[in-house]
């Protein structure tokens, strides 16, 4: 046989071939999308040496002097993945599992997911990007500890001494009809105490709705509606739906809620709102019929907890670690003044129709071991004497329980204009400082607004309380006058 008639050796003939040679063939192709050298045949390595073959157009070989001098690029058939060197490519072999990923991450620079608002303006929806949703509730429970039906799973190293069951909860916002705390009291029932606490969010959250829909995003409900009329009548749906839901969902804030408040209530709180069926589902609508209502923890600790209206989260999580407002009032020479609550006194919901406050040892802990200071027991009866017109305990507890969540819900601009009338009577004369008449100047206006409020800030924090404790007292002597 001339060379002329000799078809050349076939990829399927290699086998033979190293057989015959007692040499190891390794055949490799370039891909150009990364440009890198991929492996296309491996051999089975029986002998010592082994042979880099290169294969071009699916047909022809040609031989590889010194591989690494060719490419310092060498690609994974399974996975993709590149490397520097080829004794890390094959080292890489042994072990990959390329043929079992369903999907690869493309790689480059991370991009996070695009919010609803960057979603609709990519599509030309009039929105703006930055908005920042401005409404928000509070809430704050309050428990009682009951020894009745205390779990039998006692170890050596753990005892069950009491369990909480939430007595009541107070209800704040900053949305318009809804900023004044009200507060619901169990009738023994927690399970009902939870759904009317429930009831009432979703009536905040489908006020807050109603007005951003017609207010700041007026002109993207009429732009999608305009769609709708369209040709591109299922897109303009989704965008319709995307935006409904961003601005349905209310954020509500609790303080340390993640591991106290909604570990208490977590039994009803799936009862009321994540074992519930969506009852604005449209069925022609693929996105909401997929909707999903999802927990997220951390341990023991609830970081976020969402339904359709409503998004609980945990006010602690986004304060910055070792943040302490104690120590930020003490800049400024104020003293934090914490409630006191009886816990461990308070055994049943018949407690609350005593007339008269608890006495100092009520306020016990057992659990920290300690007893209410006499300085701080003055402090307590001293609130109650200013505000005679508590009718029972309930009415302290109402107090109490809406000062703390009316913190919470304010913020900086609306809690200045509740409170500054009040204190302006209040403080003026002695320290006239603290409300300095606006500059007409332009240059100064924005300064001297800053310096009211910070000034004022710091004149909160001592009045604050009295004012709201005041205010609750004159709501008091309405019910019982």
């Amino acid at each position: 046989m001339s060379i002329e008639d000799f078809d050349g050796i076939k990829l399927l003939e290699l086998d033979e071939l190293e057989s015959l040679f007692e040499i190891d063939i390794d055949v490799f192709e370039f891909k150009y999308d990364p440009p890198c050298l991929v492996p296309h045949r491996r051999s089975s390595y029986k002998y010592g040496d082994v042979l880099h073959l290169l294969l071009v157009h699916g047909c022809h070989f040609c031989y590889i002097k010194d591989i690494d001098s060719v490419c310092h690029a060498f690609g994974c058939h399974k996975c993709g993945k590149q490397f520097k060197e080829r004794f890390l490519l094959t080292r890489h072999e042994k072990t990959c599992a390329g043929d079992e990923i369903k999907r690869y991450y493309p790689g480059g620079v991370y991009h996070p997911n695009p919010t609803p608002l960057e979603i609709l303006a990519d599509e030309g929806v009039p929105v703006e990007t930055d908005f920042v949703y401005p409404f928000r509730a509070t809430y704050d429970f309050e428990c009682y500890f009951t020894k009745e039906n205390l779990p039998s799973t006692s170890t050596s190293k753990t005892s069950y001494t009491a369990r909480h069951v939430p007595l009541s909860v107070s209800v704040c916002s900053n949305v318009p009809d809804f900023e004044s705390p009200v507060c619901f009291i169990s009738e023994g029932d927690p399970q009902a105490l939870v759904d009317r606490m429930g009831d009432y969010l979703e009536s905040i959250a489908s006020s807050a709705f109603n007005i951003l829909k017609e207010t700041s995003f007026r002109n993207a409900f009429e732009y999608l509606e305009a769609m709708k009329d369209g040709d591109d009548e299922r897109s303009a749906k989704q965008l319709y739906n995307t935006l409904h839901k961003y601005l349905s969902q209310l954020i509500v804030v609790g303080f340390n809620s993640g591991k106290y408040d909604l570990n208490v209530i977590k039994p009803y709180l799936a009862q009321r709102f994540l074992l519930e069926e969506p009852h604005d589902v449209d069925e022609e609508d693929d996105i909401r019929k997929k909707r999903r209502k999802f927990v997220l923890k951390k341990n023991n600790e609830f970081m976020a907890i969402s339904t359709a209206k409503l998004k609980f989260l945990d006010i602690t999580n986004f304060l910055a670690p070792g943040f302490s407002y104690a120590k930020y009032l003490a800049a400024y020479e104020v003293e934090e003044q914490k409630g006191f609550f009886p816990y461990e006194y308070i055994t049943s919901i018949e407690k609350l129709n005593e007339t008269s406050l608890p006495p100092r040892e009520a306020f016990y802990s057992s659990l920290r071991n300690s007893e209410l200071s006499q300085e701080n027991y003055d402090f307590l009866c001293g609130v109650w004497r200013e505000n005679d017109k508590f009718v029972s305990r309930e009415d302290y507890q109402l107090c109490e329980m809406d000062t703390d969540s009316l913190y919470m819900a304010l913020s900086t601009d609306s809690l200045e204009e509740a409170v500054k009338p009040h204190l302006r009577k209040r403080f003026y004369k002695e320290y006239p400082q603290w409300f300095p008449a606006k500059s007409c100047d332009a240059h100064h206006e924005e300064f001297v607004s800053v310096c009211s409020r910070v000034r004022l800030l710091i004149c909160l924090s001592v009045g604050l309380n009295d004012v709201i404790i005041q205010g609750r007292r004159n709501a008091f002597s309405n019910k019982t006058g």
